[in-house]
């Protein structure tokens, strides 16, 4: 008998379909890649099967066998079988320090050797990246038998997930426990999975990706000057004389490893953009930031107002249904934007973005939560901002989006302080 099974799930939020028909089965020591375009219901899927769905939130409904280690998933959850890295790393911990959380967790300090430097430092002081290494830590060192990774490559650098999946997987085979990984960045994980769940929502439309470009009018000039900015985290700096230039139609890439300073970097700059002096930071034009953190930060409580908003700060007026359709949430004018997908909630931002048609465009990862379709249409509309005078500076750790950029740094190689 298999050890984690799944066979006819349907998954209902209100009387809107999101899983129909979600069979599979795991093995002790398996792991397994989660794959499905954003918006499938992949975290939803997760949130089911470990038993959060049914006892955290209200208005869904779940139909179908689910038995893990031949339990009930709230069973199963509430005797700690379950550990879930959550999409948003923000809402996994306790503790106030990374030496609290660890003592919380009954993790014993020698166990977590590359965090040894930081068992003083807040947990709200790590990166993004920073954080979910810790989530995973705790749930391999717990008594978890299941442990479910939602999408990794979104906060991990691509140096450092392989390391750690490579590690993850070892752990898993030898102490027999499940793993499934959601993720949009298949080729990252794949070589380090043997199972493959793949969901095909049917209430998804079919997109060819690239098909009726956005026109995008008007003349953009902006403009981002830096001279000899230190960045610091509490008493530590993490980047030293800072110097660069972004002109009207560039784009620069930030890139370098979890912590090593990129988003802090941007949050300095959009301070000064927001109106803040700093006399080693000039901005010339409008500037529109999308944070990597927090994840939801809207305004409005249905889509179409949320972008409505945007437009009419600048006072134009745009063709909002052609920049939805674009960004293919066309299917999501009504909807709440708290209740969207973090893929989802990207596309509004940069909807909202595109009707506010900023000189300058500051993005924290981009591809946060996109499949490769919606990827590719970004991609395209950020080429398209460049093209008609924007400047634009963004932290990714995706290849893919810092390819295309004029100018990649590397920030730790170019401004880290040792």
């Amino acid at each position: 008998m298999k050890d984690v099974i799944v066979e006819d799930l349907y998954v209902k939020f209100r009387n809107k379909s999101i899983l129909e028909k979600v069979s599979f089965s795991l093995d002790a020591g398996d792991i397994a890649i989660l794959k499905g375009p954003t918006g499938s219901g992949k975290s939803t899927l997760m949130k089911t099967i470990s038993g959060i769905l049914e006892t955290v939130y209200t208005g869904f409904s779940v139909l179908g066998k689910i038995s893990i280690f031949g339990l009930y998933p709230k069973e199963a959850l509430f005797q700690g079988s379950f550990s879930y890295a959550p999409q948003d790393p923000r809402n996994f911990f306790i503790g106030r320090t990374v030496s609290e959380e660890l003592k919380y967790r009954g993790i014993k300090k020698c166990k977590a050797e590359e965090f040894l430097e930081k068992l003083n430092v807040p947990i709200k002081d790590l990166s993004a990246g920073e954080k979910y290494k810790l989530i995973v830590k705790i749930s391999m060192e717990s008594q978890a038998k299941v442990i479910l990774l939602d999408e990794p490559s979104a906060f991990i650098d691509s140096h450092s997930l392989e390391f750690l999946l490579r590690n993850f997987t070892e752990e898993i085979k030898s102490k027999e426990k499940v793993a499934i990984i959601a993720e949009h960045r298949n080729k990252l994980v794949e070589p380090f999975v043997k199972k493959e769940i793949n969901l095909k929502n049917n209430n998804l439309e079919e997109r060819n990706c690239l098909d009726n470009p956005l026109p995008l009018n008007g003349r953009n000039d902006g403009k981002i000057e830096v001279n000899g900015l230190t960045i610091s985290k509490g008493k530590k700096v993490l980047l030293k004389d800072v110097s660069f230039k972004i002109e009207s139609g560039e784009m620069v890439a930030l890139v370098g490893k979890n912590g090593s300073g990129k988003s802090s970097l941007l949050r300095e700059i959009v301070r000064v953009g927001m109106g803040q002096f700093n006399s080693k930071v000039r901005i010339r034009g409008s500037v529109f930031f999308i944070p990597e953190q927090p994840l939801y930060p809207f305004f409005e409580d249905i889509v179409w107002n949320e972008i409505k908003m945007w437009s009419r700060k600048r006072g134009i007026e745009p063709n909002i249904n052609q920049v939805i359709d674009k960004l293919g949430l066309n299917g999501k004018k009504l909807a709440n934007p708290f209740s969207l997908s973090i893929g989802e909630s990207r596309c509004l931002q940069f909807a909202s973005s595109l009707v506010f048609d900023p000189d300058i465009l500051i993005i924290d990862e981009p591809t946060l939560g996109l499949d490769e379709c919606k990827k590719k249409n970004m991609i395209e509309l950020i080429k398209a901002l460049r093209n008609k005078g924007a400047s634009i500076l963004i932290s990714t750790h995706d290849n893919d989006i810092a390819s295309i950029a004029d100018y990649k740094i590397n920030v730790e190689d170019a401004w880290g302080f040792h």
